[in-house]
């Protein structure tokens, strides 16, 4: 397990690097490397051989991929967008979140003023959540195994009004653990400052990045708010990995953001 986390950080990396190479500035690029290399959290999640660094890796190139699909209509890079998103479905919870808001974005954004555009990612999202989803679904049906997650929860609205007081403390405990310099560096300060510098692009571009990052945290913030297990504990366990997905999304989007726009093609 400790081998597989390392392989997916390290391919991680190699498909940024060779995605943002010939798009973004080399300093940023490598600036970004940097800060998610030496990230303590990182090491942490590697040294613990947790799901979290495949998850994120898996969301974080899938977001890139879309990008470029949204951006210079590479449909080959849509059909990777969702291998690589379904293969994030199947690893964890939060990786079926992630999905969702990656074409949930993805389709909206695209589908505005063209709405044949929003099939193609529509489409890709589903097949990427049954191919994720399903297999396991039916394993775990096959052999009597009890599901923790539970959609019933999500729509009880008596549950929910009694457990309203998780939401902020959720969320506000996520971003804490999301901008905090001893697990992250400057990880999440660089980017937000990359995407301040590119708010020139097209608004579609920056709705894409925005939504995604904004649907994933709710999802993410959802499933504190319906947790089974007892909240605080909960909370303090995982906060800080699961984040993970949302930080190397931003990283790695970010350097094509501050990048000059330019025409398909180029």
């Amino acid at each position: 397990l400790d081998l597989q986390s390392w392989v997916f950080f390290v391919a991680f990396l190699r498909a940024v690097y060779e995605i943002l190479r010939p798009r973004a500035s080399p300093l940023l690029l490598w600036a970004t490397l940097v800060l998610l290399v030496v990230a303590p959290s990182v090491a942490d999640q590697l040294a613990s051989a947790e799901a979290d660094i495949p998850v994120a890796a898996f969301f974080g190139v899938a977001g890139l991929c879309a990008w470029l699909w949204l951006v210079e209509g590479s449909g080959p890079a849509l059909l990777l967008a969702a291998v690589l998103s379904a293969g994030a479905a199947a690893t964890k919870v939060e990786g079926l979140v992630f999905t969702v808001a990656l074409f949930a974005s993805l389709a909206v954004v695209s589908g505005i003023g063209r709405p044949r555009q929003a099939v193609a990612p529509a489409v890709a999202g589903v097949a990427a959540v049954g191919a994720g989803l399903l297999p396991w679904r039916i394993w775990i049906a096959h052999h009597g195994i009890h599901d923790q997650a539970s959609f019933g929860r999500v729509t009880d609205v008596s549950f929910l009004a009694h457990h309203a007081v998780r939401a902020p403390i959720a969320a506000g405990y996520m971003l804490v653990k999301a901008f905090d310099p001893r697990a992250w560096l400057l990880v999440l300060p660089f980017a937000l400052v990359l995407l301040w510098t590119g708010r020139g692009r097209p608004r579609r571009e920056l709705a894409f990045v925005a939504s995604t990052v904004l649907i994933g945290f709710l999802g993410l913030l959802v499933a504190y708010w319906t947790t089974p297990f007892p909240f605080h504990y909960h909370l303090a366990v995982s906060a800080r990995r699961i984040i993970t997905g949302l930080v190397f999304f931003l990283a790695a989007v970010a350097p094509l953001v501050a990048a000059p726009s330019a025409p398909v093609g180029e």
